[in-house]
């Protein structure tokens, strides 16, 4: 699924000239009113500069990792709620009905 989404996006960004995701935040950034700051060579290589840049990506990072594992707090809760659903539910299953008769048989 990575290679097949890789693909994908790669038609798009050589279609569009962009990376999708980049599309996004910038149509995002353009709605808020954020500005790209003008700033000179010296100024891009001054350490609050490069400071706030790492920052800012890593807060960015954080925050699409947080909301790409989102999805999974609904996995564990519907495998909570409904025990036997999933991988193995013929296992589970026969393991439940040969534990049951084992009990019967032992008593």
């Amino acid at each position: 699924m990575i290679a097949a989404g890789t693909q994908i996006e790669l038609s798009i960004g050589v279609t569009f000239g962009i990376s999708t995701m980049a599309g996004y935040v910038e149509a995002l950034a353009s709605r808020l009113g954020l500005q790209v700051p003008d700033l000179t060579a010296k100024q891009v290589h001054m350490w609050p500069t490069r400071l706030s840049s790492h920052l800012g990506k890593a807060l960015g990072i954080t925050i699409g990792c947080i909301l790409g594992m989102f999805p999974l707090l609904f996995l564990v809760l519907l495998f909570n709620a409904i025990p036997f659903v999933g991988f193995g539910f013929l296992d589970n299953a026969i393991m439940i009905a040969a534990g049951t008769q084992i009990e019967l048989s032992i008593g």
